[in-house]
């Protein structure tokens, strides 16, 4: 659903209007551009308001994930030689739009990595001395 990020912090369903076309296709430009337009195709969805983003190298496609913080992979094995498997990423707390990141290389080895959301105490000071004495913390360590 649109906008479940938002209603989970309290903003209501009325606050995130489903995007317009027009707003999904500047949204897919800038993902796009992200990779410097590496992109084999980026497709925009105003009925489930999401934008998929179609990388061929794998290096882009893990850039993009890390990026949009999509933090939830899954694995579409080929089905037959004519329909290549490929990873999707998917995830991240955008309100209004969802995002996907799609990866048919066959390079790309397994487990890929996900990059989920950050949680605001890993960007906090660190609460202890780094390489300092813990019972004296103007005395170093030895290395």
């Amino acid at each position: 659903m649109p906008g479940e990020d938002a209603i989970a912090q309290g903003v209501t369903g009325a606050a995130v209007p489903a995007p317009s076309v027009a707003e999904l296709l500047t949204v897919a430009a800038d993902v796009a551009a992200m990779v410097e337009g590496r992109t084999a195709y980026v497709t925009v969805s105003t009925h489930t308001s999401s934008v998929s983003v179609h990388v061929d190298a794998p290096g882009d496609a893990e850039h993009l994930a890390r990026l949009l913080g999509l933090g939830h992979v899954d694995y579409h094995d080929a089905s037959d030689p004519d329909r290549p498997g490929c990873v999707v990423w998917t995830g991240g707390r955008w309100p209004g739009v969802e995002f996907s990141v799609l990866c048919t290389s066959d390079a790309m080895a397994r487990p890929v990595r996900a990059f989920p959301e950050r949680a605001a105490a890993f960007d906090e000071p660190v609460p202890f001395l780094l390489g300092k004495n813990v019972r004296n913390p103007r005395k170093q360590v030895a290395a």
